[in-house]
């Protein structure tokens, strides 16, 4: 049990409140709401970051996320070490605009606040609270932000699909689910950064259910553990969403280096190729450093595992 009840915590109103509503639980809307547990090493789809309330464990300590009040970010640190409680807000990338979030990583606050015309990206570092880079984009500017596309998957667009406006990308988000994912990796950052919608006809409920639950027997018991991984799938698969891509360098500068989309919607596009029919009992794991997908084909009685 961890006591809070000395610290301050803030829901959508400026005034202090239960930690209860500072996490949004007085707000009836799941997708914005639902606590998200994010681990180290596992490339999260943007469909997966939609909450405004995240937990991310690194290192030593977990972070509890909350951006359910829009002009700031309230963090909750524990340390599993000694125990240390820790809260802090950062100011929003804008107060004005009318939604926003974020993503944390070992070093630094990325935030994201977006209407119908405007995009701001903030990045603060947490230690000193030092605004290291941000960013301001229009509807009538050129998305220099983005080092590929702007990308259009699910829903009703069954097929991959790109926009070629600034406004059109602006329109979309802002008045869909913002999000922001950041991938650290080797000295650069790798964003996505755009919106999400659950939809009810996913690929992965198309072929079985993706189990996200693995079963391990130790001595003569057997134990249930979640597989994030398949979470993660699971998300990207039963969601549709428009976004841009960017790969920043250690100083949070503009780069100009290709792009990868997020392996989930690599793997989602590979099964949209296959007679779903044909297959059931699907499953995802990571070996070594690369994903696994399998199906079992139901004609040939073979369960084929493909490489990605």
């Amino acid at each position: 049990t961890i006591d809070l009840n000395k610290y301050d915590f803030y829901g959508p109103s400026k005034y202090p409140t239960r930690l209860k509503s500072a996490l949004g639980l007085d707000i009836h809307n799941d997708n914005l709401t639902k606590l998200i547990t994010v681990q180290e090493g596992i490339p999260y789809s943007l469909d997966s970051m939609v909450s405004l309330v995240k937990l991310f464990l690194i290192e030593d300590s977990f972070y509890l996320v909350s951006d359910i009040n829009k002009e700031y970010t309230q963090i909750i640190t524990y340390n599993l070490i000694n125990g240390e409680i820790k809260t802090e807000i950062i100011e929003q990338a804008s107060s004005e605009l009318e939604k926003s979030n974020s993503f944390l990583t070992k070093q630094n606050l990325f935030q994201i606040a977006v209407n119908t015309k405007t995009l701001n990206v903030k990045i603060t570092d947490i230690k000193t609270k030092e605004v290291m880079k941000q960013y301001e984009i229009s509807k009538k500017d050129s998305l220099y932000f983005a080092n590929g596309p702007i990308r259009q998957r699910g829903g009703r667009y069954t097929k991959y699909r790109e926009l070629e406006k600034t406004s059109q990308f602006l329109r979309k988000v802002g008045n869909g689910s913002p999000a922001i994912y950041v991938n650290e990796k080797e000295n650069q950052y790798e964003i996505s950064i755009g919106s999400v919608d659950d939809i009810e006809d996913g690929l992965i409920a198309a072929i079985a259910y993706l189990n996200p639950v693995t079963a391990v027997a130790t001595f003569g018991a057997l134990t249930v553990y979640a597989n994030p991984v398949a979470l993660a799938m699971i998300k990207a698969s039963n969601s549709k969403a428009v976004y841009i891509n960017n790969i920043l360098d250690s100083e949070f500068k503009l780069t100009n280096q290709e792009e990868k989309d997020n392996i989930f919607y690599i793997i989602n596009d590979y099964i949209k190729k296959k007679d779903l029919k044909r297959y059931a009992a699907s499953d995802i794991f990571i070996y070594q450093d690369s994903y696994l997908f399998g199906m079992l084909d139901k004609k040939t009685k073979m369960y084929i595992l493909r490489k990605f």
